[in-house]
C-alpha cells in the first residue's frame, strides 16, 4: 500500500496507525530508508526460522535503488510505502495508493480538516454533523493530531451511544489553544526544564481530564517531527535551499527558525523525545497508570 499527499501531517498520523495494527498483529517492523543499514535486500529477506510476518516501511523510495523489483515481488512481505508529495512518481504508479492531499487555501482547510474529524470519528463507528465538526476545527485549528485527539476522546466519552453530541464536544474539549500551547513547545525546543514543568503544572491546574495524548500528538509530535525531516537533510549534507525544496517549505523559515533550533536540540534528542511521545501515548492506550506523570519524566531527562 502506498500512502501518498501534500499533508505531511496526515500521512504521518495514517502511517502511525497502520503500523501500530500490523505490529499488534505480531508483524515484525522493518524501517527503509536512504539512511537505514540494511539494504533493500535485506529488508525484503524473509527465511524459514522467521516465525513472525513482516511489514517493511518504505520511506524515500525514489531514492531506494533496486526498490522497483521488489515492489513487483515483495518476497512475501507487506508493504507500506510513505511518499508525502501531492503526486506519485512513475516507481510507485500501478499500486493500491492512499491520497491525502490538503487544499492550498485556508478556507478550503478548514472544510477539508472538518471532513477529516467526521470520517476519523465513523472509523470508530460514531456519527458527528459537520457543523459540530466545523465548530470543533474553528476552536482547536488544523493540526490534525490534535483533531484526531479530540475525536477519541468523544468516542470515548460517547460510550455506546452511536452520534456524538454537541453537548458532549462542549463538555470535553481541551483547552489547549493560546499562549500556554506555544509556551509548553518552546520550554522544549529550548531546554527549559523548570518552564516545561511550570507550564505542565498550568495545563494539569486547568483541566479535569487527562491531557497527555493532546499535547504529545496534537502539540509536540508535528514540531518535533518536521525538525526530524530537516535535521536528518541536515546531516545528509544537503543545503538549506535543497531541504525547502523537498519538504516544501519556507527557505527563511528554515535557515532562521528550524535550523538554530535542530542545532540547539541535536538530532539526537529529537530521536529521543519523538521516542517518548511514542511511549507515553501507548502509556494512555493501554490505560497505564498515571502517564502524564511518566510523560513528564520521560521529557526531563531527555532535556
Amino acid at each position: 500500500m502506498v500512502v501518498y499527499g501534500s499533508s505531511t501531517d496526515y500521512v504521518s498520523l495514517r502511517s502511525i496507525e497502520v503500523i501500530q495494527e500490523y505490529r499488534a498483529n505480531g508483524y515484525e517492523i522493518r524501517n527503509l530508508n536512504p539512511k537505514s543499514e540494511m539494504s533493500v535486500a535485506e529488508a525484503f529477506s524473509v527465511g524459514l526460522f522467521d516465525s513472525n510476518p513482516v511489514l517493511v516501511v518504505v520511506e524515500e523510495p525514489t531514492k531506494l535503488k533496486g526498490l522497483k523489483s521488489y515492489l513487483e515481488n515483495t518476497q512475501g512481505c507487506e508493504v507500506l510505502v510513505l511518499y508525502p508529495k501531492s503526486s506519485l512518481p512513475k516507481l510507485l504508479e500501478g499500486f493500491i495508493s492512499h491520497c491525502l492531499n490538503e487544499p492550498k487555501y485556508e478556507d478550503k482547510k478548514l472544510e477539508w480538516c472538518a471532513n477529516f474529524v467526521q470520517e476519523y470519528a465513523l472509523r470508530h463507528n460514531k456519527e458527528i454533523s459537520h457543523e459540530i465538526c466545523m465548530a470543533l476545527v474553528s476552536r482547536v485549528g488544523t493540526n490534525l493530531g490534535l483533531l484526531r485527539y479530540e475525536v477519541l476522546k468523544f468516542v470515548m466519552l460517547a460510550g455506546e451511544e452511536k452520534t456524538i453530541t454537541a453537548k458532549m464536544v462542549a463538555g470535553v474539549l481541551a483547552d489547549l489553544i493560546g499562549p500556554n500551547s506555544k509556551e509548553l513547545v518552546d520550554a522544549i525546543l529550548f531546554r527549559n526544564p523548570r518552564s516545561f514543568l511550570k507550564l505542565c503544572s498550568r495545563i494539569e491546574k486547568s483541566s479535569s481530564t487527562d491531557q497527555t495524548m493532546a499535547v504529545c500528538n496534537g502539540l509536540l509530535f508535528y514540531n518535533l517531527r518536521q525538525l526530524f525531516d530537516i535535521a536528518v537533510r541536515l546531516q545528509s549534507g544537503m543545503s538549506v535551499a535543497e531541504i525547502s525544496s523537498d519538504l516544501n517549505k519556507n527557505p527563511w523559515l528554515v535557515e532562521n527558525k528550524l535550523k538554530p533550533q535542530i542545532e540547539r536540540l541535536g538530532l539526537k534528542r529529537i530521536v529521543k523525545l519523538i521516542h517518548a511521545l511514542y511511549e507515553s501515548e501507548d502509556s494512555v492506550l493501554k490505560g497505564s497508570r498515571n502517564p502524564w506523570q511518566n510523560f513528564k519524566t520521560r521529557v526531563i531527562g531527555i532535556l
